[in-house]
């Protein structure tokens, strides 16, 4: 008889045993769950886990091809010239619509003036002088004034101004 009870003992435990392993599991929370399995493909990433919950990559689109070193410098100087463009939108208030580095030549910055008033240009180069736009190494600076009404297009070229080989900056009126 001592036999058949552990016998008996000893199946209840194993039945016991087989039920815990082999039944079905609730999910575990959001929260709780943690990728510890590596993907089949390892291209594919598991969810990344940030503060203890499960995030989906971002789906950011194609990836950006790398930066030349020119297209770096370039971002450079246009970060370091966003001061000088703050600056002279402050200092000129509502007598300057926009200031921009022209398409055609990075060195040479445009200022397109509110009004066409005939000392206009003189009065936007000595700012430009203040503000010391040869640090940020514009070179040449062109001059718009709106056009009068009616006319086709909104602005059009009044000066320009250049430094010559010493430094000194020369107007020209167009």
């Amino acid at each position: 008889m001592g036999k058949a009870v552990v016998l008996a003992v000893v199946a209840i435990a194993v039945g016991l045993l087989v039920y815990l392993l082999a039944r079905p599991r609730p999910a575990a929370p959001q929260s709780e769950r943690i990728a510890t399995v590596a993907p089949a493909n390892p291209i594919e990433r598991a969810p990344a886990t940030v503060g203890g919950t499960e995030q989906e990559p971002a789906a950011t689109g194609p990836i950006a091809p790398p930066r030349t070193e020119q297209e770096k410098e370039h971002d450079a100087i246009e970060k370091r010239r966003e001061t000088l463009y703050g600056r002279l939108h402050q200092d000129l208030g509502t007598a300057l619509v926009a200031v921009r580095p022209s398409d055609d030549d990075a060195s040479t910055l445009e200022l397109y003036a509110a009004n066409a008033a005939p000392d206009t240009a003189s009065v936007l180069l000595n700012f430009a002088f203040r503000a010391n736009v040869t640090y940020y190494g514009f070179r040449h600076i062109r001059f718009y004034l709106p056009n009068p009404a009616g006319s086709i297009e909104r602005f059009r070229l009044d000066a320009e101004a250049s430094t010559d080989p010493s430094g000194n900056w020369q107007m020209f009126k167009k």
